[in-house]
């Protein structure tokens, strides 16, 4: 059985590796570091219990967004923080959306798509103002889902699609073509618009049922 200093120097051995892992990552404003700070604050107070190691390890090996969410869950449990309904559910809203994005290819940053493209940052910006392009605000920068690329091009008819939308938010365009449909035998608008033409229809019309259901 450990003694009681080896279950320290463990503690904090954890605790260094996490706040290592924590610090190599790139954060793009203040307000992100802000958040960090904060969490590190809540870290050193904390008393890891033996049990809870093993959990932390399997943290260490999330991406940066759930690393942070993760640790906001276990931090306001652990130290019995107040966390209202509304907070948990926007929490639990961030971390499905960025899982989502996650496992259909994951996103882009403008640097990428400029070298994707081939184009300016002004044209990128345009493109996204004009609804040929998505991006996803995500602190001070914006990015870019991958799907809606094709190689070095926008995937054919991605902006006739997008500009039938009636709402401009990302999270809601971004549910429109990551959910599966029955009238696309079960795959999904971009899916579907990568697998052949003659689903373009049916995925405009999709388009127009969803800017119809958004105005209720």
């Amino acid at each position: 059985m450990k003694s009681t200093d080896d279950l320290i120097e463990n503690n904090q051995n954890l605790r260094t590796e996490l706040l290592d892992e924590i610090g190599r990552a790139q954060f793009p404003d203040t307000d992100t570091l802000a958040v960090v700070k904060r969490v590190i604050e809540r870290l050193l107070v904390m008393d890891w219990a033996p049990e809870k190691q093993q959990a932390m390890q399997q943290l260490l090996q999330q991406n940066d967004t759930h690393l942070l969410l993760s640790l906001a869950g276990l931090i306001g449990k652990q130290a019995k923080i107040g966390v209202s309904k509304a907070e948990k559910l926007k929490l639990e809203g961030i971390r499905r959306f960025r899982s989502l994005l996650e496992h259909s290819g994951g996103v882009e940053t403008m640097g990428q798509v400029k070298a994707r493209l081939s184009r300016s940052d002004d044209t990128i910006r345009k493109r996204v103002a004009n609804k040929q392009m998505l991006a996803i605000p995500q602190g001070r920068q914006q990015v870019y889902p991958v799907w809606q690329f094709d190689g070095p091009g926008m995937l054919a008819h991605f902006d006739t699609v997008m500009q039938l939308l009636e709402s401009d938010a990302p999270i809601d365009q971004t549910r429109f073509f990551l959910t599966p449909s029955a009238d696309l035998d079960n795959l999904t608008p971009i899916e579907a618009l990568k697998q052949s033409d003659n689903y373009l229809e049916r995925i405009k019309l999709k388009a127009l049922q969803f800017q119809e259901q958004g105005a209720k």
